[in-house]
């Protein structure tokens, strides 16, 4: 999921803005690595981050130090991992996913307390929509002039879920002959 990382150093002065994405619930990269030394810089100061989502919601992040590609774990400044990255690995990888194919992140909403929703979109009128009430998680697909057709799957602790794995299939099913 694309997003950028910011460090401010008060309320009204933004020391440094980072376009990274996200991987996984705990893991992001930084997507030029030529900004390498600026992110350790920063980081070397005060390691929370504020992270930037497309639809310009944010949250605090501890931001692990940059390795020699880019890539740093993520965490919770709180330290109790439940009020930051609430969406399991797999909301995560098959929203890493549909960027990859062309889909954008047009609208989210928080997921904290156990609700929120997004919307991927792509130009050939796909559109893929995730939406969580009460910790279960529902996938939406809608083809191209179509109406969305739900699949739904409850969270599970274990975050066994595996829509990234079968979106490919449920595409290739829903498109049009």
């Amino acid at each position: 999921m694309d997003a950028s990382l910011e460090w401010w150093a008060n309320r009204s002065t933004l020391l440094g803005r980072f376009s990274v994405v996200v991987e996984d619930v705990r893991t992001g990269r930084l997507r030029d690595v030529a900004h390498l030394e600026e992110l350790r810089e920063l980081h070397d100061l005060d390691p929370v981050f504020t992270l930037r989502f497309g639809d310009d919601s944010t949250i605090d992040a501890v931001v692990g130090r940059p390795d020699d590609d880019g890539r740093f774990e993520l965490s919770s400044p709180q330290g109790d991992d439940t009020t930051a990255f609430t969406e399991p690995e797999d909301v995560t990888l098959t929203a890493a996913w549909l960027t990859a194919n062309g889909f954008v992140n047009s609208w989210s909403t928080s997921s904290t307390g156990g609700n929120g929703s997004r919307l991927f979109e792509r130009d050939d009128g796909w559109a893929v929509r995730y939406q969580c009430v009460l910790g279960t998680w529902t996938l939406e697909l809608q083809p191209p002039h179509g109406t969305f057709v739900s699949f739904s799957r409850v969270r599970d602790r274990a975050g066994t879920s595996s829509w990234h794995r079968e979106l490919p299939a449920l595409i290739a099913m829903l498109t049009p002959q």
